[in-house]
């Protein structure tokens, strides 16, 4: 069973993920960070060192370049699609649709999410990386 979707609805997907994909990246990287953090006080093995730095600070970090990475990946969606519309304004044999300023608040609201959950990924890997787990 082949499921195919047309145009739309392939835009109507790219623009709720980009616009959802940074916010629901930072809550689960949020709710993993204090997880990770809380368990490694009771567990043991996530004390030992690697390099003088601890195995929990370790995983926290990955956890942040992995949330960082969703987070420019969802800028990226939001920028093609403000390219899109761009490009499309400037070929006169494209048809006019009255979406097109929908999309671009989209791919610029996008892109603003994207760079506001960066900074507080930042913010908080920030913490992971100074302050001492427990």
């Amino acid at each position: 069973m082949t499921i195919s979707m047309d145009r739309e609805q392939r835009a109507g997907i790219r623009r709720w993920l980009a616009l959802l994909l940074s916010p629901l990246a930072w809550i689960v990287y949020f709710t993993l960070v204090y997880l990770v953090d809380e368990t490694s006080c009771g567990l043991f093995y996530f004390r030992s060192t690697i390099g003088g730095v601890t195995a929990v600070t370790l995983i926290l970090l990955g956890l942040t370049l992995v949330t960082l990475l969703a987070c420019a990946f969802s800028a990226y969606l939001g920028w093609q699609i403000r390219q899109t519309v761009a490009e499309a304004a400037v070929r006169p044999d494209v048809q006019r649709t009255t979406g097109e300023s929908r999309d671009m608040f989209i791919g610029l609201s996008a892109i603003l999410l994207s760079v506001l959950f960066a900074l507080l990924t930042v913010a908080i890997g920030t913490a992971v990386w100074v302050l001492p787990p427990c």
